[in-house]
């Protein structure tokens, strides 16, 4: 597959860093300020086509899935934007999803996986699905670049890690949104990815894993890596391998996707306690099943219980004026101006049974 190369730039969080290898690929690592980018392409790609179903939400079965999904189909039905959605059980389930509710739907312009894709090479695995469903074609395969249309964007939303290395360099088209959590091994394999793909040692076995985390080297660029004999490069594209393994070899979790939507909800100024509740079962649901370590849980449980404080404090409310028919009376109620729901932040013992 072919891979773009701009320059000496390197986008990560959604604007260009500069100061990477030369002729690295871009990465499209989105953090959590830019996720309002997502949605603004979505309400522009829909005032473009109105009539059109222009958004697929494709939604794992996980709790966090869930709620981020009713969070964002929330803000889609208060824009009036069409919307479709898929649930997806498992990446078998994904790949026929692509090929009944894609491949032929010329006007989808963005699709949005929550809670699925960030550890597959997606687009290598699309990529073959169409293969496989073009291989008798009488017109010939057709170009997955421009399937289902060349304007349409994948959009990542996905807590599990580790992230595919291919995702975040195969261009503009796949866009995945992260907790801006750094990771050193992902920043040196996406920006010696070139080194990987070296034809000369595609069919060479991997050498046997040295002890400890691998030794790092000097990162090299295309033009510098080309440059040094085949002994050299040998040595650079084993090490990369290693440092490949190490980088793959565990697994874990980040913030909670239901977390990172609540900031587009922020940005976009439609905070209310209904949309906190789902913010906070999102992250909930990580520290019951154990998916996230405890310390950044209690970071993210301080940010969702300021919110609730500033959403419910008594300051915040305004008064409603309500008459009973029967007597007469009218009497001025106290309503909060968010919505009826009301939170309150509360500590309970967790206690093995």
């Amino acid at each position: 597959r072919a891979r773009r190369e701009e320059g000496h730039r390197l986008l990560v969080g959604g604007r260009w860093r500069h100061g990477a290898a030369r002729g690295a690929a871009p990465t499209m690592l989105y953090g959590r300020e830019d996720v309002a980018q997502l949605y603004q392409r979505i309400r522009e790609c829909s005032a473009a086509s109105p009539a059109a179903v222009t958004v697929l939400i494709l939604v794992s079965l996980e709790a966090d899935g869930v709620v981020t999904c009713a969070m964002l189909t929330k803000l889609l039905e208060q824009d009036e934007i069409p919307h479709k959605v898929k649930p997806i059980k498992d990446y078998g389930a994904l790949g026929e999803v692509f090929e009944n509710d894609i491949v032929d739907d010329a006007e989808l312009r963005n699709i949005v996986l929550l809670q699925c894709g960030a550890i597959v090479d997606l687009f290598d695995m699309l990529g073959g699905r169409l293969a496989e469903m073009d291989a008798e074609r009488a017109g010939g395969p057709r170009s997955f670049d421009e399937t289902p249309h060349p304007e349409c964007r994948f959009w990542i939303l996905d807590s599990h890690r580790p992230v595919a290395v291919e995702n975040a360099t195969c261009g503009e088209r796949l866009c995945v949104l992260h907790d801006d959590e750094p990771n050193e091994d992902l920043d040196a394999l996406v920006e010696q990815e070139h080194i990987l793909n070296d034809p000369d040692f595609q069919d060479e076995e991997d050498e046997d894993e040295e002890d400890g985390r691998p030794t790092q080297r000097r990162r090299l660029d295309p033009s510098a890596y080309a440059q040094l004999s085949p002994d050299s490069r040998a040595s650079q594209f084993h090490a990369v391998r290693r440092l490949q393994v190490q980088y793959y070899a565990s697994s874990w979790r980040a913030a909670a996707s239901a977390v990172l939507m609540y900031r587009l909800v922020t940005d976009l100024n439609r905070t209310s306690n209904c949309m906190l509740w789902l913010a906070a079962v999102g992250l909930t649901d990580q520290l019951v099943h154990e998916r996230v370590e405890y310390h950044k849980y209690v970071f993210e449980a301080q940010q969702l219980q300021e919110e609730v404080a500033s959403l419910n404090h008594s300051g915040d409310a305004e008064t409603r004026e309500v008459h009973d028919a029967d007597s007469g009376v009218t009497v001025n109620v106290a309503q909060h101006i968010g919505s009826s729901m009301r939170l309150e932040s509360v500590q309970e013992l967790r206690l093995s049974l």
